[in-house]
């Protein structure tokens, strides 16, 4: 490769080594933001689904044994009105 020693040119190549310097450092900064998201994300959904666990660990249960078998009920009844079944023709 020839070497060219312009010393017009000098300006214009350090401002595209800068350019390429600060594309450079772009990526890098997107990179490592990226890299950082993706342990960042789960360890929140850990954390999240952890602190549901524990919510359902400590809410207490309906306690059944506390109430005492009466043997009523207290649903309403239920009416059916039905039509009679018809009657079937032999098929035979």
């Amino acid at each position: 490769m020839r070497k060219l020693a312009d010393p017009n040119l000098a300006p214009i190549l350090s401002m595209l080594w800068r350019f390429a310097c600060e594309s450079a450092r772009d990526d890098a900064q997107e990179f490592v933001a990226d890299a950082a998201m993706q342990e960042t994300v789960p360890s929140i959904r850990q954390v999240e689904h952890e602190a549901i666990e524990q919510e359902d660990l400590e809410a207490s249960p309906p306690n059944v044994l506390d109430n005492e078998a009466t043997g009523e009920n207290f649903a309403p009844p239920v009416e059916l009105e039905l039509a009679p079944p018809e009657k079937v023709a032999d098929a035979a």
